[in-house]
């Protein structure tokens, strides 16, 4: 039962950027470890999850990594246990291989260390191979997002065209199981991730086609996540979204691309004013604000955009700040930043 209520506590930090809940689950688990009954492998891979998120959020990647580390014993007793092949099992020892691969992956981005993402690849490999996107569709997508997510930072350090293809394959894959209309969370998440790697695509190809349909994903993400403005997972869709379109006005020159965008984001913000959805709002100002930046990086004049650019971002630090929504007052925080050096430059 504490191990649940752990893992419920995680999900809301997760959904929400609420690290309050990360500290309620620690505190639990500590308490299921300590009886030291049949669940403590589980308390002890859910505790360094939790201890994982937690030191990434302070940015301290040794202790991260030690996280990491942490994991390999309590799965191993998880793996050799003979209830890992029944389903609740073999569900377990699935999620938290997931946890793990995803911590290996947010410390190898930081670090920009390869063999981080060699390990987190070989481990995903093993852990969808162990299931059936028929009878565990979840679960599955969500090990083989993480599969595409290590296959595409693969290539993007190896400027290897072949394994960022093979990384948006896998992240189409992750897609098929999923129905919005059964697991909207799931299939938002997972039309992101495509998104993500259509991004990078995009990036190592200069194809204005696959920012593009990068964009088109985030549309579809933006559509289930917008009803809920505070999870974490609409301020990466939001960012990204931004700078797709960005990207794919910078590349063909195309003007009317950022004119279209512009007013688009000028009409979400008249129909839907601050009083109503503060959040919505201060996303649609960022938003706004990275699409005149790419205005003067095209034309390399500045009739003013930076400053509005600028206060856009200031009014969106400051609502996000009073609402407590941490990854998208760091998003904001990151803009400024981003103008005051062009600003010097």
């Amino acid at each position: 039962a504490r191990c649940e209520q752990a893992v419920l506590a995680m999900l809301g930090a997760e959904l929400f950027g609420d690290e309050g809940l990360h500290a309620a689950a620690g505190a639990t688990l500590s308490l299921a470890k300590s009886a030291h009954g049949p669940h403590a492998p589980l308390a002890s891979a859910l505790m360094a999850a939790v201890d994982g998120r937690m030191a990434l959020s302070d940015n301290d990647i040794d202790r991260a990594l030690a996280c990491a580390q942490a994991f390999e014993a309590p799965l191993d007793v998880l793996a050799s246990d003979r209830g890992a092949k029944a389903g609740g099992g073999r569900l377990q020892l699935a999620d938290q291989r997931a946890a793990r691969i995803d911590l290996l992956l947010a410390c190898a981005v930081r670090l920009k260390d390869r063999s981080l993402v060699e390990v987190a690849l070989a481990e995903a490999r093993v852990a969808v191979a162990a299931l059936d996107p028929d009878f565990e569709p979840l679960t599955w997508s969500r090990l083989e997002l993480l599969r595409a997510e290590a296959l595409t930072r693969l290539g993007d350090f190896d400027g290897e065209l072949s394994l960022i293809a093979d990384g948006v394959e896998a992240a189409t894959q992750a897609l098929e199981p999923l129905d919005p209309g059964h697991s909207p969370l799931d299939w938002a998440r997972a039309q992101a991730g495509l998104g993500e790697a259509l991004q990078m695509m995009g990036e190592a190809t200069t194809s204005d086609r696959c920012f593009e349909q990068a964009v088109t994903c985030y549309d579809r993400a933006t559509h289930i996540v917008k009803v809920q403005p505070a999870l974490s997972l609409r301020a990466a869709v939001a960012n990204n979204r931004a700078l797709s379109l960005a990207r794919c006005a910078e590349l063909t020159a195309d003007l009317a691309v950022l004119d279209a965008a512009e007013m688009a984001f000028k009409a979400e913000l008249s129909a839907h004013p601050g009083a109503r959805d503060p959040a919505g709002w201060a996303v649609a100002q960022m938003n706004l604000a990275r699409l005149y930046e790419a205005r003067v990086e095209i034309t390399g004049r500045d009739d003013g955009r930076l400053d509005r650019a600028a206060t856009a971002l200031a009014v969106a630090f400051d609502v996000f700040a009073e609402l407590g929504l941490r990854s998208l007052t760091d998003l904001a925080a990151q803009g400024l930043q981003r103008l005051k050096q062009a600003n010097a430059a």
